[in-house]
């Protein structure tokens, strides 16, 4: 493959990784030092959040599939998820800085 494809396919993947992770580095820090919790209930917090993931995952797929706007079905569900990252990684942000 050409250089300029793969970077063309790729970048989808960087804007989604630029909010994420700062998240793995700051909600540790905020579950372990700030709320208190040792590193194993960290890790296990941060391992449900996963889990939870796998279910929640192919329902938001389905959902998408489904509903949504016509010519737009995607559109809705990218806008709201984008929201409510924001306001998640806004909420983290402030706890650990102010």
């Amino acid at each position: 493959m050409r250089s300029r494809t793969v970077i063309f396919y790729s970048l989808p993947a960087m804007v989604i990784a630029i909010p994420t992770l700062p998240i793995y580095v700051i909600l540790p820090q905020l579950y372990g030092s700030d709320l208190g919790l040792g590193l194993s209930v960290t890790g296990l917090v941060l391992l449900v959040a996963r889990l939870f993931d796998t279910i929640t995952d192919p329902i938001i797929g389905l959902a998408s599939d489904n509903f949504g706007i016509k010519g737009n079905k995607r559109k809705p569900w990218i806008g709201a998820g984008a929201l409510i990252s924001g306001v998640g990684f806004l909420c983290c942000w402030c706890r650990t800085t102010g």
